[in-house]
This record gives structure tokens, C-alpha cells and sequence, in this order.
């Protein structure tokens, strides 16, 4: 049985530190940890980058496209009992919606709208510099939307230096996906760069993934070619917004058991600094320091690095041993490997998402009486919604249509 690695919450590694992974095995803990570095020699050349940016209708309020407010609870049961409720699902996300009539009775109360943040914007526009201006031979970052129309679709954005990405627009895809397929944007990347020395490619998504079994197969067999050196080598970050609230999906790309490590898995709101992006981008014959140890907190020596330390370290430490240290160049630095049981303030460029998502986990645990009994009476509303829609010409059901789209209002 494979053993189960977990990475360390960015929020607690050093930033000396690329990444710590560890796994627990009996009596003794395996650590894996790289040195935050930026790519050198032939590990800094013939890079081509790519970044694709989830376009499927969950991710509309992180592109500013939804609009939110807060109501009392009082008036919400009236929404309930009045039938103006009903729940949703789109693209995985439960979520709560107001009828048009809901809504236009909100807007008669005095009740204001508030656009969401679109925060996207602001992570590609850093991301494209970064990548463009670090790594990227051609000094551009090839930029597109995945999971479109239904799920399956690329809706390619451009090319971009850094000197055009604090102007970059990003809006969202012409539309938005019912689905998220990833495996279309993993292939559109891999064919188009297929004659790059190198390639790394960025994901961006809010966590779930239609397709994660077909990305796994073609992973594998992406891994043996690379291995058996019938394609150049690439690398693959899957990038989470929002709250890791899917966390084994992406510890299962992140650890998948191939003969090339190709999918590593970050949270962006953790992402203070883009180098961990390119954290096992590093190279076994690179040297950091002269020489360095790596101590338990029993005050052993584990690991000795007489001739050089490596940009990717692995040891193994007794089960007891909460931390290690690393002594190098007269000093010691003091990293935990035991994981926390709280989670870390979120930074400020994502807190408008958590936030939003924190009210609609509050409020379902306020309504859950309400939404029961609106559960009991669904089937008559859910009728009547029906045939009033059935009596509804073409016309006026692609207007209903897109007016719920645009004042769609998670609560």
C-alpha cells in the first residue's frame, strides 16, 4: 500500500523553504523538502509557460461577474414560505437563489447589491509577469479560460509580456462552463508546446474537477513518455482559489505514483511569494551550500551533507520529533512538521471570496428548518414553476434567463 504524503500549509514553511511534504510511516516520518530557489543552469533554459484560468459558472463571483448582499434571517424564511428560494446547483456548488420576484422585493426594501471582487484579474496579471519575466524563453506567458461552454471548451485570451500585464483585462470567458473538464486544457498545452525544451503550465481552479479520473490516465501515460524521453519534460501546478475545501482531489494529482512528478497542487490565498510556485523545479546536481546537517529534536544529526547541499533534501525523523533543523552556514533554521489543527488569516486579496463563502455555510445552518419545509412543499412549487415556463414564449424564457443570471445573489 502506497504510503500517504501531505504537504505542509504553505502558512507554516519557512521562507527559506520551497515546500515540506511528510509522511508518517510506523514509528518514523518521512520528510521531502526543497529550498526556495529559483531555476538554474540548464533548469533556468528553454522554459515555455502557460496559465489557464477556470471558466466555469462557479468561478463567476471570483471574476467580479455575481453580485452579493446580506438580508435577516426573518425576511429569508418569508422568501422560503413565499416559494422566491430555491436551491441551485451549478457546476458542483450548492448555493441559494432568488426569484426574479425575490429579488425585485428585495430592491423595493431598500436591500443594495454589491458586485463581487474579481480577484482573478489581479493573480493573472501578477502570475503572467512572473512567469514571463523568470522563466519563459520567449519572455510571454501564453494565457486561456478552460472549462467553458459545456465544460469542455478553451477559450484562448493571448500572449502577454510583462510589460502589458499590469493592463491586462480579465473579465471571464463569452461563456461561462457547466462543467469543469480539465483534461481538454492539460492536452491543449501539451500538444500546442510539444517541440518546447520545458514547459510549465498553471491551472487555476476553485477545486473541482468532472474529469479527475481521465487526467490521472493521461498523466500516467504523459509520465512514461517523458521517461523514457520520447517528449521533453513539463511541469504542471494545479492553483486553488477560495478555501481548501477539496483538498484530497488535489492531493491526489499532487501525489500521484509516476515515474516523472508532473502535478504539484498550491493554494493561491497561501501564495505570498510566486517562487514556491516553481518549488520542485530543481535540479539533483545543483549545490547550494558547501555543507550542511539536518538535526532532530532529540539533537541527533539525521542527514549529512558534507559535499554540498542539494536543493532537495529527504530524511527521515523519528515519529517523536515534532521539527528538524537544518545548519547551514553557521546557522539553524527551525521548521515543524507537524500540521496544524487552525487555519491561517487569509490574505487580503482573497478574504472578498472566503468571506462570501463563509456567509453561505453560516446561513445554510441558519435555514435548515426553513429549507426543510421548503424541501416539503418543492414539489408543488417546482410544478408550478413548470408550467408557468412551459406557457412562456421563447422569447420570454431566454429574458427570465438572463436577468437570473445577472442579479444571481449568493446569500
Amino acid at each position: 500500500m502506497p504510503l500517504a504524503w501531505q504537504q505542509l500549509p504553505l502558512t507554516d514553511t519557512l521562507p527559506e523553504f520551497g515546500e515540506v511534504t511528510v509522511c508518517v510511516d510506523g514509528d518514523r516520518r518521512h520528510v521531502v523538502t526543497t529550498i526556495l530557489m529559483l531555476p538554474q543552469g540548464t533548469m533556468a533554459e528553454g522554459w515555455r509557460t502557460g496559465i489557464a484560468l477556470d471558466g466555469s459558472v462557479s468561478m463567476g463571483g471570483y471574476y467580479g461577474r455575481r453580485l452579493q448582499t446580506r438580508i435577516s434571517p426573518a425576511l429569508l424564511r418569508g422568501y422560503v414560505h413565499r416559494r422566491q428560494l430555491h436551491l441551485t446547483n451549478r457546476d458542483q456548488e450548492l448555493g441559494q437563489q432568488l426569484t426574479i420576484r425575490g429579488l425585485r422585493h428585495l430592491q423595493r426594501c431598500g436591500v443594495r447589491f454589491y458586485p463581487t471582487a474579481n480577484s482573478i484579474q489581479a493573480i493573472a496579471r501578477e502570475l503572467v509577469s512572473f512567469l514571463a519575466t523568470v522563466l519563459d524563453q520567449r519572455g510571454q506567458t501564453r494565457l486561456v479560460y478552460w472549462g467553458c461552454g459545456n465544460g469542455d471548451s478553451i477559450e484562448p485570451i493571448g500572449e502577454f509580456s510583462p510589460a502589458v500585464a499590469p493592463r491586462l483585462d480579465v473579465p471571464g470567458p463569452s461563456v461561462f462552463g457547466q462543467n469543469s473538464y480539465l483534461l481538454p486544457a492539460l492536452r491543449y498545452f501539451v500538444e500546442r508546446e510539444r517541440q518546447a525544451r520545458q514547459g510549465l503550465y498553471l491551472f487555476v481552479t476553485d477545486g473541482y474537477i468532472a474529469d479527475l479520473e481521465a487526467v490521472i490516465a493521461y498523466t500516467r501515460t504523459l509520465a512514461r513518455a517523458i521517461a523514457e524521453g520520447k517528449r521533453p519534460p513539463l511541469k504542471c501546478v494545479l492553483l486553488g482559489v477560495g478555501m481548501p475545501h477539496d483538498v484530497p482531489l488535489f492531493s491526489t494529482l499532487d501525489h500521484l505514483d509516476t515515474p516523472v512528478d508532473i502535478w504539484d497542487a498550491k493554494w493561491l490565498w497561501e501564495l505570498e511569494d510566486w517562487r514556491r510556485i516553481l518549488a520542485e523545479i530543481v535540479s539533483p546536481r545543483e549545490v547550494v551550500a558547501e555543507t550542511a546537517r539536518v538535526w532532530d529534536a532529540n539533537g541527533n544529526c539525521v542527514q549529512d551533507f558534507p559535499c554540498g547541499l542539494p536543493p532537495k533534501l529527504e530524511f527521515t525523523l523519528p515519529r517523536t520529533s515534532p521539527w528538524f533543523e537544518l545548519e547551514v552556514a553557521g546557522q539553524r533554521l527551525r521548521q515543524w512538521v507537524e500540521f496544524p489543527t487552525t487555519v491561517a488569516r487569509l490574505p487580503e486579496r482573497m478574504q472578498s471570496s472566503y468571506h462570501l463563502r463563509q456567509c453561505v455555510r453560516r446561513d445554510r445552518q441558519i435555514l435548515g428548518i426553513a429549507l426543510g419545509v421548503l424541501l416539503a412543499i418543492g414539489i408543488g412549487g417546482w410544478f408550478w414553476v413548470s408550467q408557468q415556463r412551459s406557457r412562456a414564449t421563447p422569447n420570454t424564457q431566454e429574458r427570465l434567463q438572463n436577468e437570473a443570471l445577472e442579479l444571481d445573489t449568493l446569500i
